[in-house]
């Protein structure tokens, strides 16, 4: 191997053993730099980062060209200012090599030498190479560390007091907050669908954005789930309680149409001052009737009055022009009087409202509720409006209205229209609180026509805080869509990486065990006996370490699935005669196991790439012989259907634990074994990658089977796969000119 080759090689061997380390892309600069000094006579090395905003001119031409420049004679009169500063420090040559991840330039690697020519042309190509592996490695890190960014974000965003959840496309909740777990009584693992009676993932965006009204377990509260699609596996969802402003939407739609609820305002002597427009046109209110009293709805029921009085709900007959109902009244005491909601009482429109007290309503509700006079007085406010505003109930009940909004116009205009017979629904508002800050809002306003006194109004202001919360949340979770779809990209470029790094190991590997092998059988000179031993022992590792690449280009070659199957007729009997399983059986025999293949009668040949399959069956008889110290290891296989057919490998080994059989399956996962006659935990020796049972199932998937374990600790395994006896392939539907 010529000299740029053996550095080459000291580099890529360097630079797999950082990929597969932890730390982060400053760490691995530093590292990659300490490597270029080691294997180099560069005097000064460094990496520039290029994503930022402040770049110099000649930044600005490695991002615009994405060329390696090199100038083996720095001078005064070299083409960029940063040039001539190297000059001045001394230095003779540099190289500046652009590292580039998708035709972006993410950073530079700066190589200066104090000698004149000092970077030949196959130097630089030794580390533009480099460079080309370290660019996308760096790109992973740093998306790693933003990843671990947006796992703070959620840790952060549920923290909340507003229920929140992450839910599978599945439908199963991997993660709920306090407030989500309190109040729904959900954990992780929990199926959504049984909770809240929505397949989230067969949501459309429109649904997602405008949410879901639903009730949780037959309560009387209701709510508004959110939701939003991270990834198609993933879901962020929110709840928001909504009940009192639909009880809200349904009393202001009731004060103004239908029969169903009615409002009234009455003094201390009963004499009714206000009613609702639809309780005028229900009764047929004539002004010209002079002072109507409640008394005159109520009659001889004494228990309403003391009822009234006290504040106590009450059933009477409220009679109409054309009907009379058996209505539900909730009196709620204000300073003037009573203010009196009364619900039909058979109508199931409203029974859940009818349960609610006016007060729970006008206090509990998360809004802004005022009642002001015919001339913008305000004679009644809730417990929101000292709270939200800054003020104490006394100094806003007599205030007027119009000093509490920034544009009067807009309250002077939708009250004239009310007054009119119209309806206002969420106009968009500013209201100034008490210490004058803007608070963005909609308002809407129900009329209440006076009786023989003013008019009233009921203004119900929503501040809109929480809806532009969410509104930032739902801009968070688009960024975090992004992060994501770039981190899959980056996920395949590591695999692409890992590919390929791989593939250039075997090469100088392949040499190693070619000399050793030659030296072992003595071309080099007779060798004595532990010279010999020591030449097999790298043998053995260059071995292991060739089967060890394999599986990492397996893995990677999977998961890019860059896999194609070359599929033909397979006798499964006659499998059992190749060379691979002939010498698992010797290996078997070797320790003493019993080996045996059996094929039923009836299995007929299958459709299969043989050499996977080879592939799959020495994965797991390897691991079966491993594990396995007494007994045997059998292979049955069997029809299982008129599709299918069921491969078993059995032995007789130490077993797996259940824990260990959840995630056996998973990349570079390597069981826990337990040992025979002691509950105690052991680790084989020379355990393997962890990617022997990920490549086998992947394989087994490709071929459009699947595999499961049986096992129990002491007891031996079995893991089983299934495979069908014709591979199926996808129909192509023709394009339509």
């Amino acid at each position: 191997m010529s000299n740029e080759e053996l550095l080459l090689s000291d580099i890529l061997n360097e630079l797999a053993h950082l990929a597969s380390g932890s730390i982060n892309e400053e760490e691995l600069a530093k590292e990659f730099i300490s490597i270029v000094k080691k294997n180099s006579q560069v005097n000064s090395a460094e990496i520039i980062d290029l994503t930022s905003a402040n770049t110099n001119r000649f930044e600005e031409y490695l991002i615009n060209t994405r060329k390696t420049y090199v100038d083996n004679q720095l001078s005064e009169y070299s083409a960029f200012t940063e040039l001539v500063s190297y000059s001045k420090n001394g230095y003779m040559s540099c190289a500046i090599i652009p590292l580039v991840v998708n035709n972006k330039v993410i950073a530079a690697l700066t190589m200066l030498s104090n000698k004149e020519n000092a970077f030949s042309p196959e130097f630089i190509h030794v580390f533009e190479l480099s460079a080309s592996m370290l660019a996308p490695l760096i790109a992973y890190k740093t998306e790693i560390r933003k990843s671990s960014k947006l796992v703070d974000y959620f840790d952060s965003a549920f923290n909340s007091q507003c229920p929140q959840m992450l839910i599978t496309k599945e439908n199963k909740i991997i993660k709920s907050n306090s407030a989500a777990a309190k109040l729904f009584n959900v954990s992780n693992g929990t199926n959504a669908t049984r909770i809240f009676g929505i397949d989230f993932a067969a949501l459309n965006e429109k649904d997602m954005v405008k949410g879901i009204n639903i009730k949780i377990n037959n309560s009387e509260n209701e709510y508004k789930i959110f939701s939003k699609s991270i990834n198609p596996n993933l879901f962020h969802v929110l709840a928001v309680n909504v009940t009192g402003e639909l009880f809200l939407n349904r009393i202001l739609n009731a004060l103004s149409e239908g029969n169903d609820m009615f409002l009234l305002i009455a003094k201390e002597d009963l004499i009714i001052t206000s009613m609702s427009k639809n309780l005028e046109k229900f009764i047929g209110y004539n002004e010209m009737q002079g002072d109507l009293k409640f008394d005159n709805f109520l009659k001889e029921n004494n228990s309403a009055f003391v009822n009234l009085k006290e504040g106590k709900p009450f059933f009477f007959e409220l009679k109409g022009i054309s009907k009379t109902l058996y209505v539900k009244a909730i009196p709620n005491k204000i300073e003037s009087g009573y203010m009196v909601l009364m619900v039909d009482k058979e109508s199931d429109k409203y029974i859940s409202d009818a349960e609610q007290n006016i007060k729970g309503f006008i206090d509990g509700t998360s809004d802004i509720v005022i009642m002001i006079d015919s001339l913008g007085y305000i004679r009644e406010c809730n417990m929101q409006s000292e709270k939200i505003l800054g003020y104490k109930r006394e100094e806003l009940v007599e205030r007027d209205i119009s000093e509490i909004y920034s544009d009067a116009k807009i309250l002077n205009r939708d009250i004239i229209y009310v007054k009119n017979g119209g309806k206002i629904d969420n106009t968009y508002v500013n209201i100034k609180k008490k210490d004058n800050e803007m608070l963005p809002a909609v308002h809407s306003i129900r009329f209440l026509r006076g009786i023989n006194e003013e008019d009233r109004y009921i203004i119900i202001i929503k501040e809109l805080s929480t809806k532009m919360k969410l509104e930032e949340m739902e801009d968070d979770l688009k960024e975090a869509e992004g992060d994501i779809k770039r981190l899959n990209a980056i996920s395949g470029q590591k695999s692409d990486f890992i590919y390929n790094i791989s593939h250039e190991l075997r090469t100088p590997l392949t040499n190693i065990k070619g000399f050793s092998s030659l030296l072992y059988e003595g071309n080099a000179g007779e060798l004595n006996k532990d010279q010999k031993d020591y030449v097999n022992t790298i043998i053995e590792e260059s071995n292991r370490l060739m089967l060890i690449i394999q599986q990492v280009l397996d893995a990677a070659k999977l998961e890019t699935e860059k896999v194609k199957l070359e599929l033909k007729e397979v006798d499964l009997k006659s499998l059992g005669e190749s060379p691979s399983i002939k010498a698992l059986s010797e290996s078997a025999h070797g320790k003493n196991l019993d080996f045996s293949w059996n094929v039923d009668f009836n299995v007929p040949q299958i459709t299969a790439d043989p050499n996977r399959l080879i592939q799959v069956f020495v994965n797991l008889i390897g691991n079966a012989i491993k594990f396995t110290e007494k007994g045997g290891i059998n292979i049955h296989i069997y029809r299982k259907s008129v599709k299918y057919i069921e491969c078993d490998v059995s032995d007789t080994g130490i077993g797996i634990a259940e824990e260990d059989r959840r995630k056996l399956f998973r990349k570079f996962y390597q069981a826990q074994n337990y040992q025979s006659q002691k509950s105690v935990l052991i680790k084989q020796d020379g355990a393997g990658t962890g990617l022997g049972l990920a490549i086998t199932k992947e394989i087994i998937k490709l071929h459009g089977g699947s595999i499961r374990v049986e096992s129990e600790p002491g007891k031996g395994s079995k893991f089983a796969f299934v495979l069908p006896i014709t591979k199926r392939t996808r129909r192509k539907t023709a394009k339509k000119e």
